[in-house]
């Protein structure tokens, strides 16, 4: 599951209209298919990471639990 809260982000909302991501977030392709479509495009220099996640799998009592390394907090099931 750690490896779900790691990966490069991308973000976006209605104002401002742009689409912001991590380094590694967008393949050059990627990048190249939104501009085509009138996406605006902020790469950022730096992650912006900071999650806390919990998977529940009810159908076999088992919880998962992980941390964003790139942000502060932690994560663990007891």
């Amino acid at each position: 599951m750690t490896d779900w809260v790691t990966r490069p982000r991308i973000h976006h909302q209605f104002l401002p209209d742009v689409i912001q991501f991590e380094p590694g977030a967008l393949s050059a392709a990627d990048q190249t298919a939104l501009a085509a479509k009138g996406h605006r495009l902020e790469p950022l220099q730096r992650p912006f990471g900071n999650m806390q996640a919990i998977f529940w799998d009810r159908a076999h009592a088992r919880v998962e639990a992980a941390s964003d390394p790139r942000g502060i907090g932690s994560a663990w099931v007891e």
